[in-house]
């Protein structure tokens, strides 16, 4: 059995990978796949991660969690979505360290399903607007009460991603920028539930359509029934389209970051630059992009 664990991170796709393959159910549930909501699994998975924190689980214990899921009486795979896998978002700088349980909880996961072929994914995002991303999500948490006192510039996605390499040797993981998921989505989606390049999937588009208007988008849907595009072909239409077509200030994010000057601020866009790099250079680590 295959389980893809998406971990988020938080402030990324907002549950919308879970949306756009539920669009997609008839097709994987004819492969014994499911796609589980979180409030389907938040509680019991966490039970599970704490329960299994050193021991693996046992065969019986995986039955019953999935007999919580699904009535079907055999699968071939589970695709779980949440950044609360990583932890709740106002614990992102827990003990100053910037996602700093990340391999731990990684290998928790892992500990819940020993035998299955299990896949991590991960989207990262740049600092400079993560911060203010997860803060929109937390009504009344302030950039210092979230900080608790970390220093943005300490915020290496590097690190995140080799300390759940390093505590899951055995999983791939698959990691992208946040800020080309408008334009991966299809790519995303294929890899999250392992649909191959000759089966079409819905909600490829799912992302690009909220930063288009109503003309653009009908176009765009247009000119991809008229000359059908395999994924890679199709990644590189979107990213040329969204570029030429996007409504005004549509890729522009709004960046409210107390106490950081511009200068910082572009110290944090080089730095997110340098972590992508390592990122992309890790060994066992598949980078997406455009």
């Amino acid at each position: 059995m295959r389980i893809a664990f998406h971990l988020g991170a938080h402030a990324t796709d907002d549950g919308n990978a879970i949306r756009s393959l539920l669009k997609n159910t008839d097709l994987l549930l004819s492969r014994d796949v499911i796609v589980p909501r979180p409030v389907q699994f938040r509680e019991r998975m966490g039970a599970m991660m704490r329960q299994h924190r050193v021991s693996p689980a046992s065969l019986n214990a995986q039955r019953e969690f999935l007999a919580s899921l699904t009535r079907r009486t055999h699968l071939s795979g589970v695709v779980f979505s949440s950044p609360a896998f990583l932890c709740a978002a106002p614990r992102i700088f827990a003990d100053t360290a910037f996602y700093g349980r990340a391999g731990l909880r990684a290998k928790w996961l892992r500990n819940i399903f020993p035998q299955a072929e299990c896949e991590f994914f991960l989207a990262v995002r740049n600092p400079v607007t993560f911060l203010p991303g997860v803060l929109r999500t937390q009504p009344g948490l302030t950039a210092a009460g979230l900080m608790g006192g970390a220093r943005p510039d300490n915020m290496h996605w590097s690190r995140v991603v080799s300390d759940i390499r390093n505590a899951v040797p055995d999983c791939p993981l698959t990691v992208w920028c946040d800020e080309e998921r408008p334009v991966l989505w299809p790519r995303i989606l294929r890899a999250l539930a392992e649909i191959e390049e000759e089966t079409p999937i819905d909600g490829a588009l799912d992302e690009i359509e909220p930063l288009l208007d109503a003309a653009a988008f009908g176009q765009l849907t247009q000119d991809l029934a008229d000359a059908p595009r395999d994924t890679d072909a199709l990644v590189t239409f979107l990213a040329h389209y969204l570029e030429e077509h996007a409504h005004e200030d549509a890729l522009d994010q709004a960046v409210d970051l107390p106490g950081l000057t511009s200068d910082a601020l572009e110290r944090l866009d080089d730095q997110y630059e340098a972590d992508l790099a390592r990122i992309e250079a890790m060994p066992g680590v598949k980078f997406l992009g455009v």
